[in-house]
């Protein structure tokens, strides 16, 4: 047979040869013994892991020990990157694509719908760490491989500067002008870029508990908004959606305002592919799960609070440069009659979910470095 190596990096070469037994195991010496299993993976123990050389036994003796993550720890990791999206994507789309935004917002839900059915079924059938590199490399060639994991490296690095920016955005608010906003967010983002680079240095990661504790705050605070956005919706009528709707002039023409939105507000809602990065740690048909999890999550957020927001505020304060950064703080302040208790808490919560979803690319990125430097794509240097 020969298979690819997923194992100790100190192999000599990407592909082994040699026999499978019937037993399904390949004696390597004495003492130690290569599993290989059904999507190509290759294990490596010795008779004391293995215990018996049954295959069946054997693999699932790998499975127990590796996989730990369960559906709601695997979708709070991934999910609190796209989640966060929320944050800024408002914003962003509604320069583009003005009154048309929550249109522009609907057809990324749809797109994404395609999408996570396609990319459950390539990660599943090969379910090893990488994502789109891992799913190509066996697909294609190494240089399409080394393409898509460029393209994946950018995504990862406007995710982290994008929502460290906003991170320190949503800064300003909380200390009511006691710095210059603009000193703020050009200084809080090389502060949050800078800390959460040093969090990896140190070998600090995302937790999965610490994940899911922050994935479940932070959709109970989108939720609270959304709550009281539609309820001032009904007490105080529509007037404002009207004047949006039929005043704004967009700068473009209506075809061109929702693809523009469109394409602002699907760059925004990354880490779709991010579960995809760790679905060896997930236990057995997980991963479809944890992308159907995700995307409920955005279908529900994203264009409801993308339609409050021209509900509730004008889209010229939405689009203003010093209020672009904290669209959901106004619509919470507007929303309560100027109560900042819901307020505080969105922006509170922004600055650690923003964070989160640079922690996340960071980890993101040097995954992904590690991956390509095993496969001898980049250097060996980079697989430390």
């Amino acid at each position: 047979y020969q298979r690819r190596v997923r194992g100790p990096p100190t192999m000599s070469s990407d592909i082994v040869e040699g026999s499978i037994q019937d037993e399904g195991l390949t004696l390597l010496s004495e003492t130690n013994w290569e599993i290989a299993d059904k999507g190509g993976n290759i294990y490596f123990l010795n008779e004391d892991q293995l215990g018996t050389y049954d295959y069946e036994s054997a693999m699932h003796k790998i499975h127990t020990e590796k996989k730990v993550l369960g559906q709601i720890r695997a979708t709070a990791i991934a999910g609190n990157d796209i989640s966060s999206s929320v944050f800024y994507t408002i914003g962003v789309s509604t320069i583009t694509a003005g009154q048309y935004s929550p249109i522009s917002m609907a057809i990324v839900i749809f797109v994404f719908y395609i999408f996570r059915k396609i990319y459950a079924e390539v990660v599943t059938a090969l379910p090893v760490n990488g994502g789109s590199y891992n799913a190509l490399l066996n697909t294609t060639s190494k240089g399409m491989a080394a393409i898509v994991a460029g393209l994946s490296m950018l995504s990862y690095l406007t995710t982290a500067v994008v929502s460290a920016n906003f991170a320190a955005g949503y800064l300003n608010p909380i200390l009511h002008g006691a710095i210059d906003p603009n000193t703020v967010l050009f200084w809080g983002t090389i502060i949050i870029l800078g800390f959460v680079c040093f969090l990896n240095l140190i070998g600090l990661s995302e937790s999965a508990n610490v994940a899911t504790a922050m994935f479940f705050i932070h959709i109970s605070i989108l939720t609270i908004l959304s709550a009281v956005c539609i309820v001032h919706l009904f007490t105080h009528g529509a007037q404002t959606l009207r004047d949006n709707w039929y005043n704004w002039k967009n700068e473009y023409n209506i075809p061109k305002a929702i693809y523009f939105g469109y394409c602002t507000a699907l760059l925004g809602c990354s880490g779709f592919e991010t579960s995809a990065n760790y679905v060896e740690e997930q236990k057995e048909n997980v991963y479809p799960k944890t992308l159907r999890n995700m995307w409920f999550t955005i279908a529900i957020f994203n264009p409801l609070l993308s339609l409050m927001a021209i509900c509730i505020l004008p889209i010229s304060q939405i689009v203003d440069p010093d209020q672009n950064y904290q669209v959901l703080y106004n619509m919470a302040l507007v929303s309560l009659n100027s109560h900042y208790w819901l307020s505080y808490a969105i922006s509170i919560d922004a600055v650690i979910v923003l964070t989160g979803a640079v922690l996340t690319s960071y980890v993101g990125i040097l995954g992904l470095v590690r991956t390509m430097a095993q496969d001898r794509v980049l250097p060996s240097f980079f697989s430390g």
